[in-house]
C-alpha cells in the first residue's frame, strides 16, 4: 500500500501537504516514524478548544445528536441519552 493511501485511509488527509510529503531535512537519517513523531509533536493542540473540535466534528459526522462522549485521562466513553428530563430546578437549596 502505497503511504498517501494509508494516510487517507487513516484520516490523515493532512499530512499530504507539500511541507509534510517534501520535507526540508530530506534525505537525513530520520526515520518516517521520527519525522511524523515530530510532525504531530508541532501540531499538538496547544488549547482545550483545539483538543475537542476534532471529537466534536467526528460525533456530528459519524452520530446522531443525542450520544454524548466522556473523556478522562485513562478512558473515554460514548453513551446514548434516551430519556432526559433537563432543567429540573425545583428541589435546588439557595
Amino acid at each position: 500500500m502505497e503511504l498517501k493511501d494509508y494516510l487517507k485511509g487513516k484520516g490523515f488527509e493532512h499530512l499530504l501537504s507539500e511541507p509534510f510529503m517534501n520535507p526540508p531535512n530530506a534525505g537525513s537519517s530520520q526515520t518516517f516514524e521520527e519525522l511524523f513523531e515530530g510532525y504531530l509533536k508541532a501540531n499538538e493542540p496547544k488549547t482545550f478548544e483545539e483538543a475537542c473540535v476534532p471529537l466534536m466534528k467526528w460525533l456530528c459526522e459519524n452520530h446522531h445528536p443525542h450520544i454524548t462522549c466522556i473523556v478522562t485521562g485513562t478512558s473515554s466513553e460514548l453513551l446514548e441519552g434516551l430519556i432526559s428530563n433537563p432543567n429540573v430546578y425545583d428541589y435546588l437549596v439557595d
